[in-house]
């Protein structure tokens, strides 16, 4: 782990509950949905682990809401009124990034490989005080 993705001391009740939820879809087993699902990859959630101590360390405004998807990814979610963010890991060290906000819709896709971009992609996605300002 870079030093920018030590782990930060738990600050907040939401990205206490990210942890816990990041936790329990780690220990997700085989077909955990009852339709014949994989068990979220172990590089999928190292990945999600290191980019939420990003985004807590960047001073996000709120935890996402992290959700298993069938083929042993996962991925955060945040909503406000105007905006939905999505952040889709995959097991190659790649996020695809989706952000709407009104009627517009911006996808991308970026590589984990040098956290200064990464953080530079998160700042754009994840709530922070900037979006506040930009309402």
């Amino acid at each position: 782990m870079s030093d920018t993705t030590k782990p930060f001391p738990v600050t907040s009740p939401a990205f206490s509950v990210a942890h816990e939820q990041l936790n329990g879809i780690a220990a997700l087993p085989q077909n955990w949905d009852g339709e014949g699902s994989c068990a979220t990859l172990p590089v999928v959630v190292e990945a999600a682990r290191r980019v939420l101590y990003l985004i807590q360390g960047m001073g996000a405004l709120s935890a996402p809401h992290i959700v298993p998807i069938s083929g042993g990814t996962l991925q955060f979610e945040w909503r406000d009124e105007q905006r939905y963010a999505e952040i889709e890991f995959s097991d190659n060290n790649k996020i695809a990034c989706l952000l709407r906000t009104g009627p517009h819709v911006n996808v991308s896709m970026f590589s984990l490989d040098d956290d200064r971009m990464t953080v530079s992609v998160l700042r754009l996605i994840v709530p922070h005080r900037q979006w506040q300002g930009s309402r």
